[in-house]
Order: structure tokens, then C-alpha cells, then sequence
């Protein structure tokens, strides 16, 4: 396989990674501190990671099957229970991601509007326009997130130019060991692809090795993105007070907010605010392509 194509596919990867995960890291992982966040991602990181070869194998050894999912595959091995036990998980975690879309999205446009965060119509307008998105034609919404995906790279760099400048390398020696379990969540959220595996192991021809690459370098460039927002993040917000990380993570309000507000830069505000909208609606639109495995 080229490295090519293992290119294209990491960068996929990294465009399903880019989602609400890396909006809530810095307020999520904050209270537990720098050191100890960097822990976790790289142990929560290297979970996913390995996970995901063991799926890929899985999906490699069953591609004779005309479609592959995984209830089937816990039933295989754990019987019915198995499969229902991960039907019941997916609706889970399906709904928690609808969830922190729905809202998280809703929240970001109330403080683009200076609305009121609990806004009904807001959040039923913004929900509409996602699923509306997941029901269009398949190779638009492809080069649609082609497009998303360059505009997030670019809005990244922006924000961690501006975001970097402020830093107060003060705040990221602050630990606290005893908040470090609240953090895995958050963690395996941001580094959670496994509904696209199936399909990217078809689009490589069933080459696990490409595959491995692939996951190794996607994940690799998420995680420094991942490193890098939350190293700005707590090194620009304050721990406690007005407009900090505690009050942002009792309300569930994502990183790009205070740090707009904490920043004062009308640039930031922006760029944060269409990187949150366009991040969080990035992920409905890459499962569309799943829909089948």
C-alpha cells in the first residue's frame, strides 16, 4: 500500500478525532492539571490505539461476510448477551455523543448571538441542520468534510498562535492527582474512531499493516493537536474564579468560550467559534459513511 493512500487515510482519521473531544479537553482535564492530562491521554491513547487493531483484525478476518457490525461479532464470541450488551453500548454512547453535539453546538451559537445558553429554538434549529446534513448524498458530504477538515487545521493553528501568546507557564505546573479519573471520559471520547474502522479496513483492501500506519500516524497528529489545546487552554484560563475552568466545567461549557472571553480578542472569538461549530458537526457527518457496519 502507498504511503499515499496511508497518508489520506491518517488524515481522515484525524478529521474524526477532531470533534467535541478536543473542545472539552482543557476544561475537562484542567482541574487534574497539565502533567497529570498528559498521562492520561497518552495511557487512554494507547488504549484506543490497540483496540483498534484488534477490531481491524476482526473485520479482516470476517470480510467475506457482507456486511460486518459489531453485535454481531460480540455474539460470536459471547452469544446473545454479548450481542445485546453491545447494542445497549452503542446506543449509549451513540446518545451521549448526540448529546454533547447537539448541546455543546447550541451553546457556542448562543454565545456567538450573546443568547441565552438554554435556548430551546436554537438548539432545535442547530440539531435539524446536522441530521439534515446526514441525509444529503454521500460523495458531497465527502468533499464536504475534505473542506471542513483543511478549515479546522487552519482555524487550529490560528487559535494556538493567539491562544500560545498568553500563556502563563505557571498554570501548567499545577497537579492534582486525585481529579485524573474524572479526565478518562473526555480522553476516550477524543480519541474514539472505532465506528469508521470498518470501513477504512475495506477502502485499504483489507491490508492490516496499511491499516496499522494509518492509525499510528492519525492518531499520532491528534494527539499533538490534542497536547497542544490543552497546554494552551490551562495555561490561559484561570483554575477557579469568573471565567474559569471550574465555573466552564460545572456549566458544560466548551474551551473556545472562556478562552474568547479571558483572551478579549475579537479574532479568537471568531476563529474558536466557527472551529467548535464546524468540529462538533464534522463527526455526524463522517458517521453517515458507517451507516451500514
Amino acid at each position: 500500500m502507498s504511503w499515499r493512500v496511508v497518508l489520506m487515510t491518517a488524515c481522515m482519521i484525524t478529521g474524526n478525532l477532531i470533534g467535541a473531544g478536543i473542545l472539552g479537553l482543557p476544561i475537562n482535564t484542567g482541574l487534574a492539571g497539565f502533567i497529570p492530562s498528559l498521562i492520561a491521554m497518552v495511557a487512554g491513547g494507547g488504549m484506543m490505539y490497540f483496540t483498534a487493531l484488534i477490531l481491524a483484525n476482526q473485520v479482516q478476518l470476517n470480510r467475506e461476510q457482507a456486511s460486518f457490525d459489531y453485535p454481531s461479532l460480540y455474539q460470536k464470541y459471547f452469544g446473545n448477551i454479548g450481542k445485546w450488551v453491545a447494542v445497549a453500548a452503542n446506543v449509549i454512547i451513540l446518545y451521549g455523543l448526540l448529546t454533547a453535539y447537539f448541546t455543546g453546538g447550541t451553546k457556542v451559537l448562543s454565545s456567538m448571538l450573546g443568547l441565552s445558553t438554554n435556548n430551546l429554538p436554537l438548539f432545535l434549529c442547530f440539531a435539524g441542520f446536522l441530521i439534515a446534513i446526514t441525509c444529503i448524498n454521500l460523495k458531497f458530504i465527502q468533499k464536504l468534510n475534505t473542506v471542513f477538515i483543511i478549515f479546522l487545521a487552519a482555524a487550529f493553528g490560528i487559535l494556538t498562535v493567539i491562544g500560545s501568546s498568553h500563556i502563563e507557564p505557571v498554570k501548567l505546573s499545577y497537579q492534582d492527582w486525585s481529579f485524573l479519573p474524572a479526565t478518562l471520559p473526555i480522553i476516550v471520547t477524543a480519541f474514539h474512531f472505532h465506528n469508521i474502522i470498518p470501513v477504512v479496513v475495506a477502502e485499504l483492501n483489507y491490508d492490516v499493516h496499511a491499516f496499522k500506519r494509518s492509525v499510528m500516524l492519525g492518531m499520532l497528529l491528534a494527539f499533538i493537536m490534542n497536547m497542544v489545546w490543552v497546554a494552551v487552554g490551562i495555561g490561559v484560563l484561570p483554575l477557579t474564579g469568573e471565567n474559569s475552568i471550574l465555573q466552564s466545567y460545572q456549566s458544560n461549557i466548551p474551551a473556545t468560550v472562556p478562552m474568547g472571553i479571558q483572551l478579549n480578542s475579537v479574532v479568537f472569538t471568531l476563529v474558536a467559534s466557527l472551529f467548535a461549530i464546524v468540529a462538533i458537526q464534522q463527526h455526524p457527518t463522517c458517521a453517515r459513511s458507517d451507516r451500514k457496519t
